[in-house]
This record gives structure tokens, sequence and C-alpha cells, in this order.
């Protein structure tokens, strides 16, 4: 075997071909041709780039795992009773669902009543100024207070400070007033020289129309005393003996109305001068002749005579508060009573009042 091997080397070894040019040209188209190398790089670049896009968009399960990550995380948080999702049983379709119930969920908002208090500061300086300065007090104001369940920071206070003011004085409509008049006065027939001690007693109202004037009405009773010469009288009827004096009580129905000028207005004090008119209605008239030489004799008339505004008022008010004093003085410019005499009166009347003016 070894001798077999050393022919064939020995033979190889001497064998000697003639090279022949024209056997190579014949033989070199048959040969591989060489290709550039430069075409083949941007096949290279795009197989690259299609690779790493279908990478991209194809699932991995990378993704499931990181849903099923926070969606056992949610669970534990909330209630740390369900078990853990493996990949196999994470249903991606049902995480959707429960994450979109979660959001469409309101948050509901809850009544919570508190009681602030705000102590206020011990100590105040304030400098000396016109304004009048009402020290402030500790005040309590219980009221319900609404709190996101997601922002419960928000409203997270234990005091605040409250400023107490005062209400703004309202409007107040003014309907007038109403008072209580009553006084004596010296009743006497014009010229006479006689005065008798008389009384009245009744209700006035009064409107008010500017800052200044107003308008007043009233109903009186009032008890008429005078005694004059029989000469003062004016009657249709004469007798053989006319009786020297007559005396009379008659009882008087008197109803005025005026207006009233306020000439000065301080805090709660007033004066005005009135001015107006009366009209009498005479309700009993008691006359007694007195006769020189005979008895007297006495008449009765009883709501047969009506004088309208035969009375001129004048009078000044003085007011405080709800009272006040009103002297006063009546002319007649009419005759008054069964007789036609002029009857005058004068006196001071103490006023009460029974509203708020």
């Amino acid at each position: 075997m070894k001798e077999l091997d050393e022919l064939f080397k020995k033979t190889l070894g001497e064998a000697h071909y003639a090279f022949r040019e024209e056997d190579w040209e014949l033989l070199e188209p048959r040969l591989p041709k060489k290709r550039n190398k430069l075409i083949l790089l941007p096949w290279a670049a795009a197989i690259i780039l299609i690779g790493a896009f279908l990478w991209l968009r194809i699932p991995h399960q990378t993704t499931s795992k990181k849903e099923e990550f926070v969606t056992n995380k949610t669970e534990e948080k909330e209630g740390n009773q369900a078990p853990t999702i493996g990949p196999k049983e994470l249903d991606l379709n049902k995480v959707i669902s429960k994450s979109a119930a979660k959001i469409d969920r309101k948050p509901e908002r809850k009544i919570i009543e508190r009681s602030v208090t705000w102590e206020g500061p011990k100590d105040i300086s304030v400098p000396a100024t016109q304004l009048a300065l009402k020290p402030l007090e500790p005040k309590s104001f219980p009221f319900p207070v609404y709190i996101h369940p997601n922002f419960p920071e928000l409203l997270n206070f234990t005091e605040s400070t409250f400023i107490e003011v005062n209400d703004l004085p309202k409007k107040r409509t003014n309907w007038g007033h109403l008072g209580l008049i009553a006084g004596p006065d010296l009743t006497s027939v014009r010229g006479a020289g006689q005065n008798s001690l008389s009384a009245n007693v009744g209700l006035a109202y009064t409107y008010p129309l500017t800052k200044r004037w107003s308008v007043s009405a009233g109903a009186f009773y009032s008890r008429k005393n005078y005694k004059s010469p029989y000469s003062f009288y004016s009657t249709s009827s004469k007798g053989y003996y006319d009786p020297t004096d007559v005396k009379a009580i008659c009882e008087v129905l008197s109803v005025p109305v005026g207006i009233n000028y306020t000439l000065w207005n301080k805090k709660d004090q007033s004066f005005q001068l009135n001015a107006g008119a009366s009209s009498y209605f005479m309700l009993k008239e008691k006359y007694t002749m007195q006769y020189e030489h005979s008895p007297d004799k006495e008449y009765v008339i009883k709501g047969e005579n009506q004088h309208y505004f035969g009375v001129i008022d004048l009078a000044v008010t003085y007011s405080k508060k709800n009272w006040g004093i009103r002297p006063f003085y009546q002319i007649p410019i009419t005759g008054i009573g069964y007789g036609n005499i002029p009857l005058q009166s004068g006196g001071v009347a103490l006023i009460i009042g029974l509203t708020h003016q």
C-alpha cells in the first residue's frame, strides 16, 4: 500500500504539461465573473429597515405582561382580594372595559357638617378716626361644606376669619303718625270779656309731604262753656222781655284740617307752626236765659246747627320723641250755635304719640 502511494506521488510529480495560451482563452468565458459589491449595499439596507418595521408592528408578550402588572396592581389597591392573572388568563377586552367603567364613574359628593369658629385677635390698636369701629367678637357659623372625594385637600382648613357686618338700615316708608291730644282752654264770646274754662280731647293724624311740610286732620270732642250778655246773640225771635245774660253749655264735635311747617328739627326734637280750619257740629246746646225781673229759663237744642270751616286754628307745637305741647288759639269767622255768636277759644294741649314718627 505504501508502495502504491509512492508510485502515484512520483508519477504526479514528474508529469509536465505544456502551457498553451489558446486553451486559457477558451476557458476564460466559462469562469464566473466578479460581481460589484456596491450593488448589494442598498438591498441590504432595505432588508434591515423592513425587518425593523415588522418587529415594531408585531405585538409581543412583554406588552401583555405590562398590562397584567397594571391590572393586578389596581385590583390589589382597591381590595387586595383579586387573584393574580397569568399571561394565558389575561383578556385584553376585559381590561379595556374595566378601565372605561372606572373612568365613567362619577365621584360622589359628600356633605360634611363643620363648625368654623374664629377666636379673633385679643388686642387691636386702631388710630383715632371719625369712623365708629365695632369690636370684633368670636362667632360660630355651622354650615355644610361640599368636599370632592378626589380633592379633599382643597378644603382642608380648621378655622377661618369672619367679620361681622351690621345690616344696612332698611328704608322705612313713612306713613305718618297718630297722636292723642287733650287739654283745657278758655272759651269766650269775642268782645264780651268773660272767659270760661272748657275741655277738649281727640285724635289727630299727620302725614308728611316733604322734610318740612306736612298735613293733618282730626276729630275732637269739646265741651264749650261760656257766658255773655244777650246783646251778642243774633236771633230771629224777639220777646217782650229780653234776658239780660245767657249762660251756655255746648257739646261740640270739632273736625280740624291743617298744614304744618317744621322750623327746627334736631335729633328727637322739633318745632312746628300749625294753621288750619275747623268745622263745628253742634251735638247739644243748652242755654240758660237770665232775666232781671223773672226766673231763669232753659232751652235745649240737639243737632240742629253745623258750621263748616267756621273757625281758624293757629298753633305752635314743640315735640320731643313721642310727646309734645301745643299752645293754640281759635278765631271764629262765622257765627256759632243757636245765637250765631263769635265764639273764640285759646289754651294749651298735651300731645301723646300713638305711633312713631
